[in-house]
């Protein structure tokens, strides 16, 4: 599968010379979020570091949806290739998609690239497979308008713009600010992203839609905080049985039913369907029996959206892992990719370096330890300096050497280094850790001598 390739540009504005990504092949299979820099406008088009002046750049593009069994395939007129050069960059471009899949996904239509004589003809050839009408796009296209106005009004006269247009900024609207904040940080633009974030959250305040979206995250966040309670309470007698038994009790209210899949999914297995079952068959009245129906076909669909959820994460990570492994420039595409680097993205690199070890795979264990390695390095430069001397006091295991290391760093941190030692303390109180806690504990106890007390 074709990358995306560093290419040379001369800002027609300024002059200035720069390099830029150019990408060829859009694989939503591969890549999901392909489809979003595509339709919000920031595939190929390069920003002059210089003076921000925005080009779009000509060249070939082939785009690839395999659930729609959707290619197509763009070659710009300027640059003047004729039928037998494009015929030889399409065919380029279907042997690489191609490539890319198992035997049993390569169909027929593979074979017939449709060619998109304009980059708008491919954009709302995407939209047309999506079920959305040229009405849509037209709505769409205004709205994309308005959110570029947004965004140049002065803050002084902004809430008066905002309420002149309230009546158009709805769910759509809303969707699409934070799609376009995604793929500008994709790209790199990290201050047009918190601009449009920005814009998003006074929207939350100032509009009709907004406050009603925020009241219902309100709502969502204090349902949470209810179940969360409720299991709290629980405690030792949390099982299968008790998490039913809340089920029901929430049966009436549904963002309760909702809060509580989130929170205990792994609760509701197949185990805990089989007590439900059981409680349907057991209670004599057909009210109930159709009511406690009606909850488990309610569980079952709120487990289905989760599970779905969790696995277009994973494949998102799975995606992005690779473009890492697969780069020429491991540190520098880890941190280009920082946004996308969370707990799961974590398990999902765990899981690859695990699977590589044992099939023997020297060269890609290499890779992924290095992703490994640069993600670490990452994370400790982001730490405060005095959890890092807490895990460098931490990693010595002879108890004079640790003690002298405080002896000579500690007086620097003050009383703040205290207080990070505190919170850890508190943090592994009842986890179990018993021997780290006393290890933290002892240091506590040292550092507090040594560090003077204001």
């Amino acid at each position: 599968m074709a990358r995306p390739r560093e290419t040379a540009v001369s800002c027609p504005n300024c002059g200035n010379q720069y390099t830029t990504q150019v990408e060829q092949i859009l694989d939503v299979g591969l890549d999901p979020r392909a489809k979003v820099r595509l339709l919000s406008g920031q595939v190929n088009v390069a920003h002059c570091p210089n003076c921000d002046f925005e080009l779009a750049l000509g060249t070939p593009l082939a785009y690839h949806d395999p659930a729609k069994e959707l290619l197509l395939v763009h070659v710009p007129f300027e640059l003047n290739l004729n039928n037998d050069e494009q015929e030889r960059v399409i065919g380029q471009f279907t042997r690489a998609i191609t490539d890319a899949l198992p035997m049993e996904q390569r169909k027929g239509y593979l074979l017939q690239p449709r060619r998109m004589f304009t980059m708008q003809t491919l954009v709302e050839t995407v939209l047309e497979a999506d079920g959305i009408t040229k009405e849509v796009m037209e709505d769409r296209r205004k709205k994309l308008e308005l959110v570029e106005t947004l965004l140049q009004t002065p803050p002084d006269v902004l809430p008066s713009v905002i309420a002149q247009h309230d009546a158009e900024i709805d769910e759509e609207f809303f969707t699409m600010l934070s799609a376009t904040a995604e793929a500008a940080m994709m790209d790199g633009q990290r201050a047009m992203a918190e601009a449009v974030l920005g814009l998003r959250d006074q929207l939350f305040n100032l509009t009709t839609y907004g406050k009603e979206l925020l009241g219902e995250m309100q709502e969502q966040e204090a349902a949470i905080q209810k179940v969360t309670a409720d299991l709290n309470k629980l405690g030792q007698n949390l099982t299968r049985e008790s998490v039913l038994d809340l089920a029901l009790d929430y049966q009436e209210n549904d963002q309760f039913v909702q809060a509580l899949v989130g929170l205990i999914r792994p609760a509701m297995d197949y185990t805990f369907f089989g007590l439900l079952t059981e409680r349907m068959e057991q209670d004599p009245s057909k009210k109930t029996r159709r009511e406690l129906k009606a909850l488990r076909d309610r569980l079952l669909e709120l487990i289905e959206e989760i599970d779905q959820h969790n696995q277009a994460n994973i494949q998102a990570a799975v995606n992005v892992l690779s473009q890492i492994v697969n780069s020429t420039n491991i540190e520098q595409t880890v941190r280009e990719n920082a946004n996308f680097i969370d707990n799961l993205f974590l398990q999902v690199l765990e899981a690859n370096l695990e699977d590589a070890r044992e099939k023997n795979d020297a060269s890609r264990v290499l890779r992924l330890q290095k992703v490994h390695d640069t993600i670490n390095r990452m994370i400790m430069e982001s730490t405060p300096p005095e959890v890092r001397f807490i895990n460098e006091v931490l990693s010595v295991e002879d108890t004079l050497e640790a003690r002298l290391m405080l002896i000579d760093k500690a007086p620097q941190f003050g009383p703040q280094l205290l207080e990070y030692l505190d919170a850890l303390i508190n943090q592994l109180q009842g986890r179990g850790e018993d021997n780290l806690l006393a290890r933290i504990k002892e240091i506590r106890d040292e550092a507090a001598k040594i560090i003077p007390q204001e």
